[in-house]
């Protein structure tokens, strides 16, 4: 679903403002969440559990790092947020690079080829894995 869409503008955007609007005060972050998931995945079925994942150990980040706040240990799991998120970006997004150049490396030595099956790239993991790095860089 794209923003522009008759789709979009006509039926999915009245009704998740009817229903943040409606929605008691402490459901309306549960309502955008519920909205927001079910918007990604319009686009992406299969990733939607990466992104909860996402959400969720993000979530458990800042609840530590703001429990320890300048302590080693906030630091060390601001680190440990910082490391997943990088992990998760680059396992996804740089993997079939990397092992391209690898397997021109080990052409060299008459090494066989590392076999890798194309890894399809989630809509979005850059804005949503950098958004969830500057959440737990502020808290």
């Amino acid at each position: 679903m794209v923003f522009s869409s008759t789709i979009f503008l006509f039926w999915f955007l009245p009704i998740v403002l009817a229903a943040y609007f409606l929605a008691p005060r402490p459901v309306k972050n549960v309502t955008l969440l519920v909205a927001s998931l079910y918007f990604y995945a319009w686009g992406e079925k299969y990733y939607v559990l990466l992104m909860i994942l996402s959400i969720c150990s993000n979530f458990a980040f800042g609840l530590r790092i703001a429990r320890h706040g300048q302590t080693s240990q906030g630091k060390r799991a601001m680190a440990g947020a910082v490391a997943v998120n990088l992990a998760l970006l680059a396992s996804f997004k740089y993997t079939n690079f990397i092992v391209d150049n690898l397997n021109v490396v080990l052409a060299k030595f008459g090494v066989g080829a590392i076999d890798v099956p194309g890894i399809h790239l989630p809509i979005g993991i850059s804005f949503f894995t950098l958004q969830a790095i500057s959440y737990v860089v502020d808290v």
